[in-house]
Formats: C-alpha cells, structure tokens, sequence
C-alpha cells in the first residue's frame, strides 16, 4: 500500500511493475486473507492499526482481481487502463519532437518491441505493454535465478532506460503540462 502509493507518485513505471508483483503475490497465496495476513500483513513493522489498513488494501485488490477472473494470469483493467494511457502520453511526446532523446530511444528499440510483440502472440495492444511484460518477465527470471541472455539482459536494459525517461516526463507533466500537445 505505502510502496504502491510512493511509486505511483514518483515513477509510474516502476509503479506499474510491482502492481504486476502484487497480482503475483496475492496469486501465491491463494487470495486467502488469513495467508495474506500471516505471510504478508504480518511483516510490516507498524502497529496493529496501520496493518489493519494493509490488510484491507490487500482484501480489496484481491477481490477486484476476483471480480475480473484474474485467480490464474492477467492483469487487472484499471493496470491495463494506465498502461494505455501511458502509450497515448508516450505518443503525444513522440509526435511533439520536442524531447528527441526519449523519441531517439523509443525508435532505436522499435524493432525489437515488435519482434517481442510477435513472440507474445495476439493479446499484445501497444509496445508500452510489450516493455512491461517484458520487464516483469525479466524480474520473474532473477527471482527464479535462471540464465539470461547476454541479448536480452541489452534489450531490457534498453527498455529500462526508455521507460525512465517516458516515467519522467509524465510525472513532470503531472506537476506543470508539458509543452506536447
């Protein structure tokens, strides 16, 4: 809950991915409260009122996954909601030519986000999808600690790069309306 809400302020990016984590860890235990307390609530050290409020925020992001047939893969709407938004921010600001360097790094892994994006197969609705899965897919892969290619570790790293910058001016358009549209 703080985590969410600090990253979301901060770096919608990265706020992004640990919604994705959280989907998975809710999906680990089972969408049980008494598991989410016990493994998870429980470690946060705060008094029994603050883990109250975890615990609820928990609760209700499990039953909102419940709600959209989430228990097995996938992505809550409202996840998939920001994400397009993203892509439509991220276009304004291609389209603007006014900030190249986050322009040059979007054409420079064009490419690959489509190569990527046909690995995935149909579901795949823009390339900002296609970075964040692969980004979670990354981070899947070191908690596993199974080898990644020298190749796609350079491509990640691409990605990581663009989204940081894309995460940047998009909370810098929150505070003052960047000059894109």
């Amino acid at each position: 809950m703080y985590i969410a809400e600090k990253k979301k302020r901060e770096n919608i990016a990265e706020y992004v991915l640990y919604l994705f984590q959280i989907e998975d860890l809710i999906r680990s235990q089972e969408f049980s409260a008494e598991k989410i307390k016990n493994n998870i609530v429980n470690q946060y050290p705060v008094d029994d009122l603050e883990k109250e409020k975890i615990q609820n925020w928990y609760i209700n992001f499990a039953e909102m996954m419940k709600r959209e047939h989430l228990e097995k893969v996938g992505h809550m709407q409202f996840i998939k909601n920001l994400i397009n938004d993203l892509f439509e921010f991220h276009t304004l600001v291609v389209k603007s030519n006014k900030y190249p360097e986050y322009t040059q790094d979007y054409m420079g892994l064009r490419e690959s986000l489509v190569e990527l994006a046909a690995k995935m197969g149909e579901n795949v609705e823009n390339e900002l999808q296609v970075s964040f899965s692969f980004l979670y897919g990354i981070v899947l892969l070191r908690m596993q600690k199974k080898e990644i290619s020298e190749d796609t570790l350079k491509v990640s790293k691409q990605i990581s790069l663009m989204l940081g910058k894309l995460a940047l001016l998009y909370k810098k358009n929150q505070e003052e309306e960047l000059d894109i549209y």
